[in-house]
Order: C-alpha cells, then sequence, then structure tokens
C-alpha cells in the first residue's frame, strides 16, 4: 500500500480548492511525494499503470509535445519492464521480460476480487486481461511492481545494480536548490544544501564532459526550474528569481486524481491486522508469498463515465 505523511514523504499539500474538497481539513489535499532513493516508486501503491494514449496523443497533436505520442513512448514502456509470467502475453506484444523493473500480478487475492470482478461484469463492464495492453477499458487484475511478494522501486531496479560503480556517488540528506548556468544558458550544475552543514555547496560539472540531468518528479522538476529561473517572468519577479529563461508553462496545468475510499462491513474475511501472525510474516518473509505479500490493489475497473468521453476512469477494489 501506499505510506503518507510519514517521515519519507514530503507531505506537501495543495493550496485550499475553492470548488472542491468540502470534507477536506482548509479544503486541502495531501500531495504525497517520495523523500527516499527511489522518489515517489518507494512510497506509493505500486500499481502499474501506463495510463491511456489517448492522454499522449493528446499532448503531442494538440499541445506541442513532440515525441510524448503513446507510440513514441511505447518502446520504452516495454523497455523498462520485467514482466513475470503471470502478464498476459497477447499478440500486441507489448511486455518485456528484459527490463529493470519487475512487474507482475499478485500472487495473493482477497475473495472480494472474484466478486467485484463477477459483479463489473453482471453490469455491463467487459473483462479484460492486460488494461496496458491494446485497451484500456475493462475490469482487470491490477499488474504491481513486486518482486517476491516485496515492493520493487525505481531505486531497487536501477540504483542498486550500479551502486558499486566507481563513477557513481550517491549523496543522500542533500536538497537542490537549483541549477546553475553560463552566460549562453548551458547547464553548469546544482547548488545544493545538506542537512549536516546548512550551508549551500557547489556541484560542477566538468565542462564537454558532464551534464545535468533534472529528475525530481512531477512537483520538484517544475519547482527546482522554477528555483533556477526558468518560468513565467511575471511569477520569478515576484519572488525576487533573476529570469534565466521565461517560459510561462513551466508549473502550470498540473492535474491529478482524486482518490475517494469507500469503506463497508462484509461478511468475508479481508487482509486485517489479525493476518500478522508468526506464520504469515514468516511465510512472506522468506518466501514472499501467502497473505501478506498483497500490496491492497488487487483489481481494477477501467471504463468512460459516458460515451463522450476519450479517456477512462478508474474504480478499483482495495
Amino acid at each position: 500500500m501506499s505510506c503518507q505523511n510519514a517521515d519519507f514523504d514530503w507531505q506537501y499539500k495543495t493550496v485550499p480548492q475553492s470548488d472542491s474538497h468540502y470534507a477536506s481539513v482548509n479544503q486541502q489535499s495531501n500531495w504525497p511525494r517520495g523523500k527516499v532513493l527511489g522518489g515517489c516508486s518507494s512510497i506509493n501503491g505500486m500499481l502499474y499503470v501506463r495510463c491511456n494514449k489517448t492522454d499522449y496523443d493528446q499532448w503531442s497533436s494538440q499541445y506541442g509535445c513532440t515525441g510524448w505520442s503513446y507510440s513514441d513512448m511505447l518502446p520504452y514502456f516495454i523497455k523498462l519492464e520485467r514482466a513475470h509470467h503471470s502478464i498476459p502475453k497477447s499478440s500486441y506484444r507489448n511486455h518485456s521480460e528484459q527490463g529493470m523493473m519487475d512487474v507482475t500480478r499478485l500472487e495473493y487475492f482477497s475473495p472480494l476480487t472474484s466478486l467485484f470482478i463477477e459483479s463489473c461484469i453482471n453490469n455491463g463492464i467487459q473483462y479484460n486481461d492486460d488494461y496496458n495492453g491494446e485497451t484500456m477499458n475493462g475490469v482487470s487484475l491490477s499488474q504491481v511492481t513486486i518482486q517476491n511478494g516485496k515492493r520493487w522501486s525505481v531505486a531497487s531496479g536501477y540504483l542498486l545494480p550500479a551502486i558499486k560503480r566507481e563513477n557513481l556517488h550517491i549523496l543522500i540528506h542533500a536538497h537542490v536548490c537549483r541549477v546553475t548556468f553560463d552566460k549562453s544558458k548551458n547547464a553548469t550544475g546544482v547548488i545544493i544544501i545538506t542537512e549536516k552543514n546548512k550551508e549551500e555547496q557547489y556541484i560542477r560539472i566538468k565542462p564537454d564532459i558532464g551534464e545535468v540531468i533534472l529528475s525530481a518528479g512531477t512537483v520538484g522538476s517544475p519547482h527546482i526550474l522554477l528555483l533556477s529561473g526558468i518560468g513565467p517572468k511575471e511569477q520569478l519577479e515576484k519572488f525576487n528569481i533573476s529570469v534565466t529563461v521565461d517560459l510561462p508553462g513551466v508549473g502550470k496545468n498540473l492535474q491529478d486524481h482524486m482518490m475517494t475510499p469507500m469503506y463497508y462491513l462484509c461478511r468475508i474475511p479481508t487482509l486485517s491486522r489479525a493476518d500478522l501472525t508468526e506464520a504469515n510474516l514468516t511465510q512472506w518473509s522468506t518466501e514472499g508469498r501467502g497473505i501478506l505479500s498483497d500490496c491492497g490493489l488487487e483489481a481494477l475497473a477501467w471504463l468512460r463515465m459516458n460515451s463522450g468521453l476519450e479517456s477512462s476512469k478508474c474504480h478499483s477494489n482495495h
């Protein structure tokens, strides 16, 4: 399951909303972000969802994001996957077993999952064996980033295998403040602050050899760009930030989904603290199997809320 409001979460909140969030404190939502190696992949719900093709194609065709269409992105989705044998192998050929990120289906399922899928089918929602396949719509078993019953984060897949490389240095408890640039507006390095000394330090790249790669996530990347003077001029000047590039789109049009959990009394046993038995813990820790290998997000239903919508919306069985 996802982990929020812990020490390894940045614990961001949205600004107070004017037309929603009436049941939330100050009409704000939590916006969890991973403050840990692996970022959000180390604290999220472990669902592996590529999102709807239409979104990518709209970015490319309507918003000028050349290279971001679904056909452009699909080879990279395939490249990153190390798909378990439980992932469907269809004629669409859209999964790989050679990547660094483990993708599988859960080994354990609550009895409610079968009932959820059956209920969807009985109400006209077709079964879809692979929502990351040719079509997204329908009810499906979840695909998750788990290996042997345990979370498989980006750090697990990419960082740990490379951790002994001589040309890799991992600096933790350090926060990037901004990117620095030369007169030609080429990135020259980054300014950081460490928890140890609380003072700014400059990490400089070697000219003609190194480069700065900004990969701080959906919130962190635009935040660092703005602090570096890349963004809407009027906003930067409001906060006395020197303008490097007047780029109005930075930090704009960020959208996320609402999660509205609904709880029910149930006569069928579900995962609970009562399952934290010595036997279950031993099975999970030694074999990566059993009820404790469940991430709690076992099935998903993707459907159009009305016939005029192109993109699917998601309901899930937790």
